[in-house]
């Protein structure tokens, strides 16, 4: 027989961290475009800001790391169209992960995964 203890630790799920619930706000912030309506961006907005102000520092910096592998695979004008709406919701935000992109693109490249053309896109945008 299993004591109690062992018993609730197995049945127990936890919860998503903060970083996944930030990614998870922050996946549905980026898919909403211009063809959202004015609602849905708003809630997406709220959303994405209040699981913002609950990361700890180390939780916005793997947060940063997963934004700009999010934006990296984008064209120029996307990535900057989309760092423009991130600043809407947290300048602080944007500009950590404008100075991510350069770097991430960089490890892609080593590890081939991206070409050189890109890695010069994310720099363009970076500065």
């Amino acid at each position: 027989m299993i004591d109690r203890p062992q018993r609730e630790t197995q049945s127990y799920q936890h919860p998503p961290t903060g970083v996944l619930l930030a990614q998870r706000a922050f996946a549905a912030f980026l898919d909403t475009g211009s063809h959202a309506d004015l609602g849905d961006t708003a809630k997406v907005e709220t959303s994405v800001r209040s699981t913002l102000s609950a990361l700890s520092a180390d939780d916005r910096n793997s947060l940063d790391r997963w934004l700009a592998l999010q934006l990296i695979g984008h064209d120029g004008t996307e990535t900057t169209r989309r760092l423009n709406a991130l600043t809407h919701i947290d300048a602080w935000l944007s500009a950590a992960v404008r100075t991510q992109l350069p770097r991430v693109a960089q490890e892609l490249m080593q590890a081939e995964l991206m070409q050189p053309t890109r890695v010069r896109v994310a720099e363009r945008i970076a500065a």
